[in-house]
């Protein structure tokens, strides 16, 4: 094949770097194609939580690098740019994908959106996009699943200019659904089916009846997203076992995801499972779906009925119906923990990243807000720990 014959069949690509929310709104077509093509599993990049995202959080911040071959857009990468005070006079400065990165636990995957052809050629380019802006010191990155792969060749191959660094990798629980809920409960160890057992046999002993449903118009869910953020408050305050923060305790982000929820909601990505006992609301989860995958989102619950179980109640009931409705898998969000890994789940590695400028300024001024970001989370944990420990103490106390 000659050169002329092979600049045919691969167009060369071309990026562009656009600012501000409106101009990335116009790229809602090409966005919704790019999700629906690559199949995504993502929840998180459906346009309605984008949009709705970008709009509340980063409508002035906003930096999207658009790639495209010829007349086609095969890759769009949204950037929150966040400037960091350092001192008077000195600030350092980061292009974060689809952040804030302070609440990017909201945001739980963030991906780059590409087409399927051509993915490294298309980092590629948008790389070259961003290195040509002169004013950020580096850029904040993540990919999830068989994208990981890629992303460690382009870190790999980074020129002279940037440095690629893996900053941390997670691991996301990933379910998958047999057939039927007898063949999916026969794969389950002896712990996980105890626990269901538990579930079930303490409220009939008790002569309880209890019912999971979707919240199904606009009133329903915006009673459960209210009930949401006050059982989730609730559930934080329960201190047997693990603990739990409240990440709803801005109003900002209550707001947002009322409104996100509520429109992934009407496109059908996203629903609002309420579980009732004697008719009485005991706990509600957000759920999403992407590509026959139901994503298990947040949840709250009322402590009173914490003994019965009842989000290990609420889990099982989600994964049977998602098994009835033909599902292919159940995601249990980013993080391992017992409550995930019991029901018997595979890993999907989770990857961010970071591209620094190799110059000593960059280099430092990284260095310093990482530190002080790792100050912050010390201080955050030996808060926790002490609370931790004045809750046992006054629990050993009452018995």
């Amino acid at each position: 094949m000659n050169a002329q014959t092979a600049d045919l069949a691969s167009p060369a690509l071309e990026a562009r770097t656009l600012h501000g929310l409106d101009e990335f709104m116009r790229l809602e077509r090409d966005w919704r194609r790019l999700v629906a093509t690559t199949r995504s599993r993502n929840p998180f990049l459906t346009w309605e939580w984008v949009s709705t995202w970008l709009r509340h959080f980063c409508a002035e911040t906003l930096v999207t690098v658009v790639v495209t071959e010829g007349e086609q857009v095969v890759g769009i990468a949204p950037f929150h740019r966040r400037r960091y005070q350092l001192m008077p006079g000195v600030a350092a400065t980061a292009l974060q994908l689809l952040a804030p990165s302070e609440i990017g636990h909201l945001f739980e995957i963030r991906e780059v959106l590409t087409a399927e052809e051509r993915r490294v050629e298309v980092v590629q380019a948008l790389l070259t996009e961003l290195e040509a802006d002169p004013f950020w010191d580096w850029v904040e990155l993540s990919a999830y699943g068989p994208d990981v792969h890629l992303w460690h060749q382009v870190l790999a191959g980074m020129n002279r200019t940037l440095e690629g660094v893996v900053e941390s990798e997670k691991q996301v629980p990933l379910m998958t659904l047999m057939a039927s809920w007898e063949d999916q409960r026969s794969l389950l160890k002896r712990n996980i089916k105890e626990s269901i057992r538990h579930c079930y046999n303490s409220l009939k002993r008790e002569d309880h009846a209890f019912a999971v449903r979707v919240a199904v118009d606009r009133v329903e869910r915006a009673s459960a997203i209210s009930s949401l953020f006050e059982l989730h408050r609730l559930r934080s305050l329960v201190r047997e076992g693990r603990w739990h923060t409240d990440h709803f305790n801005v109003r900002r982000v209550r707001e947002f995801l009322a409104e996100a929820l509520e429109a992934m909601a009407i496109s059908g990505s996203a629903a609002l499972q309420t579980l009732r006992i004697d008719g009485e609301l005991a706990a509600v989860r957000a759920t999403m779906e992407a590509g026959n995958s139901l994503y298990l989102y947040y949840s709250g619950f009322d402590p009173r009925w914490w003994r019965y179980g009842v989000m290990t109640l609420m889990v099982t009931q989600l994964i049977q119906g998602a098994i009835e409705r033909g599902l292919t898998d159940v995601n249990f969000s980013p993080g391992v923990d017992d409550s995930k890994t019991r029901w018997g789940v595979k890993l999907e590695p989770l990857l961010s990243m970071a591209i620094v400028r190799r110059r000593p300024g960059p280099q430092v001024r990284r260095l310093v807000i990482r530190f002080r970001k790792w100050l912050g989370k010390r201080a955050w944990r030996a808060y926790r720990s002490a609370s931790e420990r004045v809750a046992r103490k006054r629990t050993s106390a009452r018995t």
